[in-house]
């Protein structure tokens, strides 16, 4: 029963021998073999005045937990006594940035078997900016991994320009940054060097990218980057207008920069894109997408753009129907994905989401909520999915009628739905929402 108890882990650990605590990590975790000891973790009701009597320490912690130290041999007795309801062996923690690296392949990337570390290769961070005096960002010798660092932001100096054929920010090369690192306070170094990174989202970017981990002191090639060998490109983003935000232009130029550079140079550069927006079609062909696809075939290039931020945010057409009309901007008229159908007054909205209008016909029953239709994927096109239920097709084609009796009129077993109007729907051969 007092086995029952003690977690499986502490069980195993012991019935174990010392050699094989000693081989173990994880058996050995709370165990002192000079004193004989464990501390452990427990869980308790009422009071702790009878483990008191057994432990060599008792520390309470809030809402009935506690950390107890005590000899091997009596653990068994802290088991038995009925407040004790169960008892864990502690376990070591690990910083999450070696298990980032283990599971993202880079040790392996880096290991004996491939060595590699980004040597010869640029990397091109387009973001926020970077704090080019850290030592993650330097070599040995104290002087800057940066090539060049474009700040979009700042106006020029005097003796300060923007890059050729740009006409916005200020250009630093890496002579200009290694004169402000030997610079003897942060004023002088501003005075050479005016770029800062206020936000830190590019500095932090860049370190996950091609930081070297010295900032980290003798233990550094544990908190290294996946390049750090790697020399960089920088082009901190900004807005002209001084309005908010970047905007698509000037990632675009930045893109550009650092596709020239590389060429100048003439070394591969991999370009990581951490901005980006949910605007636009979707679907390659707008020419910002189309842009970034064309100069992808340009020298060695590689460019990566983060994907998923956005979750579960829902950014998507939604909308509700009423007596008086559709209510949701999406569904101007002049945005109709498909407007001219015997049995529909429209469909309308973009992505991969469009809403239909109830039917008005008089020969037909009047408006209602006829809820989201989803255009799910090329073998499934022409489907639509009522509000709240399940989808009525999944084949291509064959659309159905549903009405307020909650009869489907070829498949039945949907829930009634009081707000959904009686329509009717013939098979659609194309629904191609833009």
């Amino acid at each position: 029963m007092t086995g029952q108890k003690l977690e499986n882990l502490l069980n195993l650990a012991l019935d174990a021998t010392e050699d094989e605590r000693e081989k173990s990590l994880q058996l050995e975790t709370g165990y002192n073999p000079i004193e004989r000891t464990w501390e452990l973790i427990v869980k308790y009701s009422g009071s702790l005045d009878a483990a008191r009597e057994l432990a060599e320490r008792v520390t309470e912690l809030m809402n009935e937990y506690a950390v107890i130290t005590i000899r091997e041999s009596r653990i068994n007795e802290l088991a038995a006594l009925p407040q004790i309801e169960y008892v864990e062996k502690p376990k070591r923690l690990y910083f999450q940035a070696a298990e980032g690296r283990r599971v993202s392949c880079i040790d392996s990337v880096q290991g004996d078997r491939l060595s590699l570390y980004g040597q010869g290769v640029l990397v091109a961070v387009i973001d926020s900016g970077i704090d080019y005096t850290l030592a993650d960002f330097r070599n040995d010798d104290g002087t800057t991994r940066i090539r060049s660092l474009w700040d979009q932001s700042l106006r020029p100096r005097e003796g300060e320009s923007a890059p050729e054929g740009y006409g916005i920010g200020v250009e630093y090369t890496k002579e200009r940054l290694d004169e402000a690192l030997k610079a003897q306070t942060p004023v002088q170094r501003a005075e050479l060097v005016a770029t800062r990174d206020t936000s830190g989202h590019g500095t932090a970017v860049a370190g996950i990218a091609v930081g070297n981990g010295r900032g980290a002191g003798e233990d550094y090639r544990r908190y290294a980057g996946v390049a750090p060998e790697s020399e960089l490109l920088i082009v901190k983003l900004g807005n002209p207008t001084g309005d908010g935000f970047p905007r698509t232009t000037e990632l675009m130029m930045g893109i550009d920069y650092v596709l020239r550079k590389a060429l100048e140079y003439r070394m591969p550069v991999a370009v990581n894109i951490s901005f980006g927006n949910t605007y636009g079609s979707h679907d390659g062909t707008s020419l910002l997408e189309r842009f970034i696809d064309d100069i992808s075939n340009v020298w060695k290039s590689c460019i990566c753009i983060g994907t998923g931020n956005e979750a579960a945010s829902a950014g998507h057409v939604s909308g509700r129907l009423t007596d008086e009309g559709e209510s949701h901007r999406a569904c101007r008229p002049g945005r109709a994905a498909v407007t001219e159908h015997t049995d529909l007054e429209g469909i309308c909205g973009s992505g991969r989401y469009i809403h239909h209008f109830a039917v008005r016909d008089p020969d037909r029953t009047g408006a209602g909520n006829t809820g989201v239709s989803a255009v799910r994927g090329r073998t499934d096109r022409d489907s639509l999915v009522l509000r709240r239920t399940k989808p009525i097709q999944r084949g291509a084609g064959n659309l159905y009628r549903y009405d307020s009796e909650g009869e489907l009129h070829k498949q039945r077993g949907l829930a009634d739905r009081a707000d959904t109007a009686r329509y009717r729907i013939r098979r659609i051969p194309d629904v191609a929402a833009q």
